[in-house]
Formats: structure tokens, sequence, C-alpha cells
């Protein structure tokens, strides 16, 4: 053992660890309420006992104490649990052992437990005779390594012969199909290894087959099979019902008219169920086109033994055009306040226009109608008339083809609240609790009370009133028209943090994941905290799970544990991707990325890491490393060497430069960001190219250029801020995100830019209805120059593209100075963001103002496919001054496919102004949303 506290006063002298194996006792410390120089207590003993077992490293641990003439010298005995070390496997190899070692129980650190061991054998042999193993035979061993207390697990496997699949037998009828047909179907049919899970499915595929021809009463079961032993086959039984084929008629109006809600898909079975939403789904769709009194009846009957028929019998009858909808009895509440809350309204004018041009449902349906009553009565409720009635609507037919629809109205008693108090609250003063949001004089709103209630439970609950119940009270006069309310809080105790115990970590250092969580012992208690610790696991990027539970109360009422338990994943991670990617004027290539990455140096959560990019057109290189605090603060740190050899239209810019980067994460989803960068930018001329752009650059053929800002060095400070709101950030539907920057270059290290770049960009998110989404985005960016001095090339504004102006290729939005045929200007004093090079080829070089603004209207078009219009403005100035009256716009249209890893689109922008140079229509294929 070795003493970890010392003291000469009375009481407690020292308290010393000593272990039954080789173990680091130096993080138990903080785990133990005895101190030195106070007195030995009962209670600090069972608090220590309870927080060293709950780490889970320990089967026993005793406390002894001994006087020692100045005191009392304490000893913790620690009998360690023996945790599992290595898992091998013998004979098991490549997949067979990868599906084996995701069978087992046990995992590598984890606390010994024989049971455990004997069920993952056990469950390893299931494995393997589910994939075919029969005669397999698993045994294990376990073999402790006492001086570090771990204990190697072996298990013994005997697999035997695989058994084939030697005949299939039906059990029942399979006419008008043979057996051979159906078993043509199964993916492991005779002569093929035995796999239990496939032969299961194997009857889901035959029921398909005969599903997709139109037998959709058809019911396939697997039975089971029989093993020979001898001849290690097997013989797989399934019981068949082919059924009728089923067919869909429909009478009284087209197929046409409603073969989009017509049963059946192609994988479809027959049900009932389908049936009946089927016809559901005609009577709502002919009511969407204004056939309000439309009737929809089935039939089902058996024409011949081998055929079904399912018929549709629809009578549309009138044709209505909503005119008008009307309220009665509403008289507290004008009606334009009722017209806001409800979907039903006679459309005229612009939406009906948009209407028609989208092929929008204009009729009234039964269930808007129904789901309009049930948001009136609940907009009643929330203006204070807890009795208020909305009777069904009533729905007249005129003969002229019109309809109304009039919805009548009991309002009831509105009921005015006179006294708004708070009752039980002695812990925290009425005044610095939450204000309500309810007062005297406003009407009685249960959502609002609610509101309040929760603001109050999450006040006590931040505090560590983790068990706090807030309960309205109503002080209700007889005719309902007022009413006090009082908010009736019991705190229940205020509980503290007693120990934070981790478990589960192997590799990783305790101290770091007790920095990363910020719980700490005698803090709140608070259930808000503990999430958030959970998402600052998460963030390190080691874990595969992170599981925070409080325990039950310590030695006092106010007192939890809280305990952290971690699985580590893997540290070291090799990733890469492959795709193709084009560049205005040059051809398709190839596009590889390959990343090395240790994301967990040491155990500390340090990264270092390094990503190559490499495509015909640009090679990058990034060596990352990565500090999760600085010093004894939450601050993660970022330092990254880069270099960047790129060729652009015209040009070839090489960039090598490092930059070091300080983020913090705060609540409301906001980030901070400050970063130093130095980056060395070199235009390299190619004297055998006439369009080379550095070299026009260098001779001054370029007009606002100065040759020096195509080779220069930066040195530059930028502050970041973004907030992040939206609901989804592959696919948002609703919320906003925005970000700002200001980026500051100034003289150092021989760094020769001087400018102040500031860009700010926004997007908002607005649902239009269950389905559609109305995008809306904005990004503005002013860069001045400082003492006279040029902007860099690398750092001027440039836009179009998919992800910015898409009315324009990547980079052309902008003015061009028309040149001669020997590469002067025709106008000596025209200074644009685009040039014209010798072969006509347009190349930027970008400007010091920048506006780009979007709208989207997203919509749905079947299953994971939707669609999109959007219009595009923005223009890139030369001068650091925004000119309304210069912006270009497109219009365009584009396709969505949501796929597993985001949006695929294809975007058409359309350019309507379309100038000299430029053209008519571009087109984009990428990844993501523009914004």
């Amino acid at each position: 053992g070795e003493p970890a506290l010392r003291s000469e006063v009375e009481g407690i002298t020292t308290i010393a660890f000593v272990a039954d194996a080789s173990f680091d006792t130096t993080p138990l410390a903080q785990y133990v309420s005895l101190q030195a120089g106070q007195p030995l207590s009962i209670r600090a003993e069972q608090s220590t006992l309870k927080a060293l077992f709950a780490t889970g490293d320990f089967r026993d641990i005793r406390i002894e104490a001994t006087p020692d003439g100045a005191g009392i010298a304490v000893t913790i005995r620690l009998f360690l649990n023996y945790r599992v070390g290595r898992i091998l496997f013998t004979t098991l190899h490549g997949s067979d052992r990868a599906r084996a070692e995701r069978d087992l129980e046990i995992h590598a650190g984890d606390v010994l437990s024989l049971n455990a061991v004997e069920r993952s054998a056990a469950a390893v042999q299931q494995s393997l005779v589910r994939n075919g193993y029969l005669e397999a035979a698993v045994d294990y061993e376990t073999r402790f390594v006492r001086p570090r207390s771990l204990a190697d697990v072996e298990f013994f496997v005997t697999t035997g012969p695989r058994a084939h699949i030697a005949t299939v037998v039906f059990d029942g009828d399979t006419k008008p199909f043979t057996p051979q047909e159906l078993i043509n179907q199964m993916r492991r049919g005779p002569g093929k290894p035995f796999i239990l899970a496939d032969a299961r499915s194997d009857a889901t595929r035959i029921r398909t087959f005969l599903v997709r021809r139109d037998h959709r009463k058809a019911d396939v079961d697997y039975l089971g099979y029989d093993y020979d032993k001898a001849a290690k086959t097997v013989t797989l039984k399934y019981r068949v019902s082919v059924g009728p084929i089923v067919k869909v008629e429909v009478e009284g109006v087209s197929r046409r008219s409603v073969r989009s809600v017509l049963p059946f898909g192609r994988n479809q079975p027959y049900s009932e169920d389908v049936i009946d939403r089927a016809a559901d789904q005609i009577l709502e769709l002919y009511q969407q086109r204004g056939y309000y009194n439309v009737a929809v009846d089935t039939e089902g009957r058996l024409v011949d033994p081998n055929t079904w028929v399912t018929t549709f019998r629809v009578n549309p009858g009138q044709q209505y055009r909503l005119a008008a909808v009307s309220f009665t009895g509403n008289e507290k509440i004008p009606d334009k306040d009722l017209e806001k809350i409800i979907q039903t309204s006679p459309k005229g004018g612009i939406s009906a226009l948009i209407g028609k041009v989208l092929r929008r449902p204009t009729g009234v349906t039964r269930g808007q109608l129904s789901a309009d009553r049930d948001a009136i009565e609940s907009y009643y409720r929330l203006q204070g008339f807890p009795d208020a009635k909305v009777s069904t609507p009533v729905v007249t037919a005129h003969p002229d083809g019109t309809l109304t629809v009039q919805f009548i109205i009991t309002e009831s008693a509105r009921t005015i609240l006179t006294a708004v108090a708070i009752e039980g609250n002695e812990q925290v003063k009425t005044e610095e609790l939450p204000k309500p949001r309810l007062q005297a004089g406003m009407p009685l709103n249960p959502q609002t009370v609610r509101e309040d209630i929760v603001a109050l439970q999450t006040f006590y609950a931040d505090r560590g009133n983790a068990e706090v119940q807030v309960s309205p009270r109503f002080d209700v006069s007889a005719d309902k028209t007022s009413a006090n309310l009082v908010y009736v809080i019991t705190e229940g105790p205020r509980i503290k943090v007693d120990e934070v115990i981790v478990r589960g970590n192997t590799y990783t250092d305790s101290v770091l994941i007790l920095r990363k969580s910020e719980l700490k012992k005698g803090e709140p208690f608070s259930y808000s905290n503990i999430l958030e610790a959970q998402r600052n696991l998460y963030r390190l990027g080691i874990f595969r799970r992170v599981d925070i539970q409080p325990e039950q109360a310590g030695t006092t009422v106010g007192d939890r544990s809280v305990v952290i338990a971690v699985e580590e994943g893997n540290n070291l991670t090799v990733a890469g991707s492959i795709g193709l990617t084009k560049q205005p004027t040059l051809a398709i290539s190839p596009l590889g990325s390959l990343s090395i990455a240790h994301r967990n140096l040491f155990g500390t959560g340090r990264y270092l890491g390094l990503e190559l990019v490499k495509s015909r057109e640009r090679n990058e290189a990034f060596l990352t490393y990565r500090e999760p605090f600085i010093f004894n603060y939450d601050l993660p740190l970022q330092l990254t060497i880069f270099r960047s050899d790129s060729h652009r239209t015209g040009a070839h810019i090489v960039q090598s430069g490092t930059f070091v980067e300080v983020t913090k994460i705060a609540r409301l989803q906001t980030r901070w960001s400050l970063r130093y960068e130095y980056r060395i930018g070199k235009c390299v001329k190619n004297p055998d190219e006439k369009n080379d752009l550095c070299a026009l650059a260098e001779t001054a053929i370029i007009p606002g250029v100065d040759p020096s800002v195509t080779n220069i060095s930066i040195s530059s400070m930028t502050p970041t801020f973004f907030w992040d709101r939206r609901d989804d950030a592959l696919n948002p539907h609703r919320g906003f995100f925005t970000s700002a920057s200001v980026e500051y270059a100034f003289k150092m290290f021989r760094a020769d830019a001087r400018f102040l770049k500031t860009f700010t960009q926004g997007s908002y998110y607005l649902p239009l209805s269950s389905r559609t989404t109305l995008a809306l985005s904005g990004r503005v960016g002013v860069t001045h120059p400082i003492a006279n001095t040029e902007v860099p090339l690398s750092e001027r504004f440039t836009a179009g593209g998919e992800n910015s102006h898409r009315a324009f290729p990547l980079d052309r939005l902008g003015t061009i100075c028309e040149t001669n045929e020997d590469g002067s200007v025709v106008d000596p004093q025209c200074v644009g963001t685009l040039i014209l090079l010798p072969d006509g080829t347009v190349a930027p070089v970008g400007g010091n103002g920048l506006l780009v603004a979007n709208v989207e209207y997203r919509f749905p078009i079947f299953s994971s496919v939707g669609g999109a219009v959007f219009v595009d403005a923005g223009q890139v100035y030369r001068d650091p001054t925004i000119n309304f009256g210069d912006l270009r716009y497109g219009i365009g249209t584009g396709i969505r496919y949501l796929s597993p890893v985001g949006p695929l689109r294809f975007d058409i922008g359309y350019n309507p102004d379309k100038r000299k140079h430029e053209h008519r229509f571009s087109y984009f294929i990428t990844l993501g949303y523009a914004f």
C-alpha cells in the first residue's frame, strides 16, 4: 500500500490503500470521505465503501483502523474483481469469428462473470448451429492472471461439418406453379449451405414471388428442417397456399382518375385493411376535387376458383366550389381571428392561381372539417373559455354548384384571472422565482399554465430539487367568469452530487471523463446537467456508449452519487472515400480521400489525424492535432498544418500554412471560436500557357489587380459565432441557423497582407404544411483593405455554383471587362470581378463585396423523392460597397432524393438576363441542400 494523505493533528493521521494485486490507487482518493485530521466516523466509512464499490473494480473492501500513537492510521484493503483480459477462439476465423464475437456477452475490460462466460459459449454454439454447423460444440477455459487481476477466456470450438440443403418439401398445392419454380426463388436452395435465417427469409421470398404475380392472398410458412446426420444434409419444409389471382376493378369513374390510391403495390399482399384504406383515400381524393357528397362502396367476390375481384364503386355526385365559411355564436371572438386557425376557406386570387399551378387540392373534406372543429375548440380553451363547444360543421350544397360551411359555436363564460400567486416556496424567495407568464386580468389559458409549471420545475431542478412538484390550484367563481390561480410548490430536498464514479474505461483516463462531464461533488444534482454531461462525453468521439445514472440516496437525504458508465470505441480509425468531381471548363475526374486518425492518444482524449485528398485538379493534405482542454478550462484546441495544390480556371495555386483554433460550445446550440492562421500562397506561372492567370496578373494585364497579391503571406485572427436551431441538420423543416465572422489580417512573421474581412450568413426554414418547407437564405460579405494595400486573390469573394447563385456556374457571378485579341482591356476604366482570358475562358478574380439571397420552396413528389423551385439573387462587387441595383437574378427547379447520407440534389438554374460570355442554363448534381 501507499499513503495517500497524512496529518499530524489528532484523529486520522494516515490513509493508505492496500490491494491484493497490482492496481493504481491514485484516482481512488477522490472517492474517500475519510480525511486526515478528522475523527473516524461510521458515516464517512459508509460513504467511502459505497463510492469504492460503485466503481465496479472490487469484490470486497475492508477498512482497518490502527492506533499509531499520534492518532489513527486507516488502511483500506482492496480485493480486486477479476476483469476479462484476452478473448481467444480456436479454429474460428474470418466471418465465423466476427459473428461469434458479436454473440458474446463478455468484452475485454468487463468484470468477469463466469455465468456470462457460460452464456457466451452457449450463444456461440447456437450461432454456429444457425449457420449450418449442426454438430458444433463449444467449451471454454478461464485462465486467471492474479498479479494483474485479469482473466483470459479461451473458447474451444469444434464446428463439425457444415450441413447442406438436400431437398425442399412443400406442404400444399403449388399450382399453377411447379415446386421447382418456387425453389428457384430461394436464396439457398438444394446444394447450398444451410443457414437458418435464410431458410426462414426464403419463405418471404417465395411469397413475394407469388404476390408479384397477383396471387396476393398467398401464404408461405417455414415449418422447419430434418437433419440427416449420415449425409450431413437437411430437408427444408414449407407450407404453401397459393390462393387466387386478385384483381381490382373500378366502377362509376375512370380507373385513371383514382389510380394513385388504388391497391396494390408491387409487393403488397391482400388484406381487408388495405381495401378499407383505399376506399377512404378514394373518398378523400374526390372530396379534395370538390365532390363533397361522394360515396364509395367495395365488394369482393370469387368469380372463379382462381380469380378474386375487388370492386370499388364510386358515385362522385355533383362537383361543388366552396363559396363561403361562416361562424355563428362567436360573440367575443371575431370571425377574422377564427379564419386564421382553420384550413377551410374559399380560394381566390393569387392563392387559387398557385393552387392550380401546383395542382393543390381545393375541395373540402370531412377530415379537414373535423380538424377545423377541433382547432376552434382548442383556440377557445386557450382564450379562457373552458366550456366552449363547437358542433359538427353544417355543410350546405346549393343548386348553383356552390358549397357553404357553417361552424356553430357555443362560447359559454370566459374565465378571467383576478389573482396569480405562488405558495410552498420555503427555500427560495418568491421574487427569485421565474415570474409566471399568466397575470391578473388575463384569460385562463391552460397551455400557459403548463408553461409556467415547466418553468418553475426547471428552475428548481437546476438548483438540485430533483423531486420538486408544482401543481395549479384554481378557485373559480360560480359563474366561471373569474378565477384565482395558485401555483403550489412541494420543493422536496435539495439534492447534491455525492460521488461521481466512472465505470467501463479500460484505456481512457478517468480524469478526462470527469472533467468533460463537468459533474462535481457538492454541486446541485440536476437531470439537465446529466444530459449535458452525456452530450459532452459523446462529443469526444471516443465512446460507443455513454450512460449516466444516479444511484440511490447516499448517507444523507441530500446526497446522490452519479455513475458514468462508458463503452470505449476503436481509437485508431482508417477511412477512405472515392467519387467524381467537375470544375468549369474541366472534364469529370475521380476524387479520392484517405484519412487515418487516433482519437484517444494515451487515453487523454487527444486527437491526431492525417487526411489526404487527391484529384486531377487538386492535392490536399491536413495534419490535425486536437487538445480537449486548455489548462483547466473546457476549451478544445485544434492545431492543423495543411498544404493545398489546386488547379483552377487559368491558375495554379499552391497554399501551405497552419492554423490554431479554440472552440467553445455553449447552450442554445451556439458555438464560439477564435482562430489564428498563417498561410503562404503562391500563384505558379506556366510560361507555355497563354491563359495563365498568374502570368497575366504579374504583368499587370488584369485591371485593378496589383501583381504583388499573386504571391503573398497572410497572418490573420478570426473570431466566429455560429447558432444552429434547425430541427434536422441534413434535412431541415423548421428553425434557423446563422453565423458571423470577422477576419483581421495584420503584419506578423513577414506576412504582408492587411485587410479586415467580415462575413455573415443565415438561413430560416418555415414549414408551410406537414411536408412542404419554405427555405430562405442570405449571405453578406465585405472586405476592407488597410493602408492602401490590395486584398489577396485567395481572400476575395466569389459566387455562383450549386451552393450559391445557381443561375451561374461555380465562381462565375460578377462583371467582366472586355479584352482585345492581344489581351489588353477595351475600357481601361473597367474594374471587374471576372476576367476574359485570351481563349475566351472566363476566370474569377473576385471582389471585396458580396451579396447573395435565396428563396426555395421544397415539396414532396413521392416516397423519398422531392422537388424544389427557387429564386436566387446576388452579385460580387469589386469595391466593398453593396449596390442593390446591380443584382443578378435567376430562377430554377430541382429534384432531391433523400438518401441515407443526405439529400442527393439535381438543380437546373436559368439566367433570364443572359449577357455575353454567360450561359443561359446551369446544371448541378451534388449531395446536400444548398443551404
